[in-house]
């Protein structure tokens, strides 16, 4: 019997020779390489994007949920949200928001979907232990998702109105309530410089100084760190150079983005340029292992004997940038050491199998909800800079600091504007 089109067609084993298949309206198509194989299951599905976008789906004949949720991922999620040609965290979002669609409702048609069945996902979420406000913009997403299928013609327009019904949760009415974001504690920030590389340092100290984002300060390179940008006013060029990402947050709105760096936070990234490698971030983990082998090799004991030393462990090879999660990771071990925390339970040794690993997994976990005080993570540096700047300077000189203003009124405001706050940075430095 042939497979109806608003069906996708499945994964296969063609037995003889044991390759991968898939069956559409009688017919056979083969994929490359043995069955369940990376590279079978990756013609499968570069195959299965083409078969869907080149067989539009009417909602007529029945398109369930699960070829809806499949097709707008493949079709517009994922095309959508990429930047620097990576995807970006709005994907995983996405895939977060469309699982309790498809684990309840995978076979039931599109245009079955109602206010109730939205209202059962969102429940799901709730038992899922998500925040009030990452489920009412879960929700969004699969209304996101009706309304695009609207216009592809999967699902008939009613449909979406009568999702839009269903209103947000308001606060005790479901999910966890968000804790606002606070300043860092200083004391908690400066015990972390011991057990913390110069680099890591140097990013938090920058952070606290220039008050940009994580991801903004591991980025930064000799290359778009300019001591005289002509494009801005001279009263600006006089005071504080210029930093300007080469991504940002909020690039694909079509803003700019630009980070003034006062006489403080120069003097931090001064012994960071590198002139000769303009391309070269700042700060990276290949001088963190420098300065860790240098350090190993000043502590190392004398060998008296003529015993061979001990081979040093394979490694994994330092990387050129930092992430901002390893950045919040090395944050978050440095805060459990100045804490206190036993060193066998800040990365428990792999060697250890079964019962043993469960038990100081267990108590490495014990130890963290004993000690929640003495946590910070590197976005709260923001909020330390922005307190700072808005109680001395007032909010619309910390409003262009942080990069929340539209640089669209007239070009006097914004001039005026931004050399008041390169004053700002250059006063607090």
């Amino acid at each position: 019997m042939a497979r109806p089109r608003n069906e996708i067609p499945t994964y296969r084993r063609d037995t003889p020779r044991d390759r991968g298949k898939a069956v559409v309206c009688g017919r056979p198509v083969y994929f490359p390489g043995e069955f369940n194989s990376p590279e079978s299951l990756l013609a499968y599905q570069r195959w299965l994007a083409e078969y869907l976008a080149a067989a539009p789906l009417d909602f007529k004949a029945g398109a369930t949920i699960e070829v809806l949720a499949l097709v707008f991922m493949e079709q517009f999620v994922e095309p959508r949200f990429r930047k620097n040609g990576r995807p970006t965290s709005e994907v995983s979002s996405y895939r977060v928001a469309m699982r309790p669609v498809v684990e309840l409702y995978g076979t039931t048609p599109a245009a079955s979907f109602t206010p109730r069945s939205l209202r059962t996902c969102r429940d799901q979420l709730v038992r899922a232990g998500y925040t009030r406000i990452r489920i009412n913009g879960h929700v969004q997403r699969i209304r996101r998702m009706f309304r695009w299928g609207v216009a592809e013609g999967i699902v008939p327009e009613a449909v979406w109105r009568t999702l839009t019904a269903l209103e947000g949760l308001r606060k005790d009415e479901g999910g966890v309530e968000q804790q606002p974001t606070v300043p860092a504690d200083e004391a908690l920030v400066d015990a972390v410089k011991p057990y913390v590389t110069p680099p890591i340092w140097a990013a938090i100290q920058f952070q606290m100084w220039t008050a940009c984002r994580p991801g903004e300060a591991l980025a930064i390179k000799s290359s778009n760190t300019l001591a005289d940008d002509p494009i801005l006013p001279a009263a600006v060029r006089s005071l504080c150079w210029v930093y300007r990402p080469g991504s940002h947050k909020t690039e694909h709105h079509g803003r700019g983005r630009l980070i003034l760096i006062g006489p403080q936070a120069q003097a931090i990234i001064e012994p960071w340029l590198r002139p000769a490698d303009p391309e070269a971030y700042l700060f990276n983990p290949v001088e963190a292992r420098r300065w860790a082998d240098r350090k190993r090799k000043k502590n190392a004991r004398p060998n008296l004997t003529n015993a061979k030393p001990t081979p040093t462990p394979a490694r994994q090879i330092a990387g050129s940038h930092y992430t901002v999660w390893s950045y919040s990771r090395a944050i978050r071990r440095a805060c459990e050491r100045a804490a206190g925390m036993p060193s066998n339970l800040i990365e428990v040794p792999r060697r250890l199998k079964g019962t043993e690993r469960a038990a100081a997994i267990a108590a490495a976990k014990a130890w963290r909800r004993e000690h929640k005080g003495c946590y910070w993570h590197p976005h709260q540096l923001r909020h330390n800079a922005a307190t700072k700047i808005r109680a001395t300077y007032g909010i619309e000189v910390a409003r262009i600091i942080l990069g929340h203003a539209r640089m669209s009124a007239t070009e006097i405001y914004a001039e005026r504007d931004l050399v008041a706050a390169a004053q700002a940075i250059a006063a607090m430095g």
